[in-house]
């Protein structure tokens, strides 16, 4: 928690651009990352996932005692704002997206490394932020 008690967990968000070519198979996925199975082996790899059967798991709570304190923070959790100054907001949250989504697509797409996209990514991020700081 941060002042004001406004929870940290990150959002946890799928889908389904209405352009795609393979729906059904994004659904397919999106329903997969989805089963109990599948949040279970997510959460034990340190993760946190949008399947509420894990805060009921005895096994996980065991292994992971803060899962509890997760699940009552949904209960008075709200959206973290970007900062804003003279009523503008400083930094879109949408251009970042799209600056780690560019990047991220490239390495998917084997079309740079992962050192590339990690040098590539903090560069656009910091000019986007310098050119936001500016009057």
């Amino acid at each position: 928690m941060i002042p004001g008690r406004t929870t940290l967990l990150g959002g946890w968000s799928l889908g389904i651009s209405n352009r795609s070519e393979k729906k059904d198979e994004a659904f397919r996925f999106i329903n997969w990352t989805a089963t109990k199975d599948i949040a279970n082996c997510f959460t034990l790899m340190g993760g946190h996932t949008a399947v509420k059967s894990i805060f009921d798991n005895d096994e996980l709570v065991t292994l992971y005692p803060w899962l509890p304190l997760y699940q009552k923070a949904y209960e008075y959790a709200v959206p973290i704002f970007p900062p804003y100054q003279n009523g503008r907001q400083i930094v879109s949250q949408d251009e970042i997206d799209t600056i780690i989504y560019r990047h991220a697509l490239a390495l998917i797409q084997d079309k740079q490394d992962v050192a590339t996209t990690i040098s590539k990514t903090h560069e656009d991020l910091s000019a986007l932020f310098q050119n936001n700081m500016k009057p």
